[in-house]
């Protein structure tokens, strides 16, 4: 549904639940389905409030992982991690080029994933690359800070937690002539 607000000059596009009384579709699919019928004004926003009404990226439905990122308008921003063979600088870079979401400066992958898949990613624009503003969850990987995504049947194995019978170990510094 579309609020518009004359007072405040911006117009909302209103999503909610599906409920007995809503056949609103709040899929991905169906977001772009509202974006394409309407106005382009409207759309930057639109998509704007679905992703802070969703509260993180990317997105989770079904097996398939839909990522988000705002391009700069010329190029458009790519998902690089070990799935896309981490996309390196002399590679072709066709892999995991995002698909613009029409009218507006926003793109997305989706992208099929096991179901117990865990990934680690960043956001590429050109020669830059950054972790996904939008994803909260981050590790670090051979020095590189980069987001990380659980599908919902992920399960982290018992070795990587801590273990209460085994003290924590500590980091000394030493000085030695070589």
């Amino acid at each position: 549904m579309l609020r518009i607000c004359p007072a405040a000059g911006i117009a909302l596009l209103v999503l909610a639940a599906p409920s007995a009384r809503s056949s609103q579709d709040v899929s991905f699919d169906g977001l772009l389905r509202r974006l394409a019928a309407s106005a382009p004004e409207l759309r930057d926003p639109a998509v704007e409030q679905y992703l802070n009404l969703l509260g993180r990226t990317p997105l989770i439905e079904g097996d398939t992982a839909i990522f988000v990122a705002e391009g700069d308008g010329t190029r458009a921003p790519r998902i690089v991690g070990d799935f896309t063979e981490g996309g390196e600088y002399g590679e072709p870079l066709t892999d995991g080029v995002m698909t613009r979401i029409e009218g507006t400066a926003f793109y997305y992958l989706e992208l099929p994933l096991a179901p117990d898949a865990r990934i680690q990613y960043l956001v590429a624009l050109g020669d830059q690359r950054a972790p996904d503003p939008r994803n909260p969850r981050h590790v670090t990987s051979f020095g590189v800070r980069m987001s990380e995504l659980r599908m919902p049947g992920y399960h982290a194995p018992a070795e990587v937690w801590p273990d209460p019978s085994i003290p924590e170990g500590h980091v000394e510094t030493r000085a030695f002539k070589s």
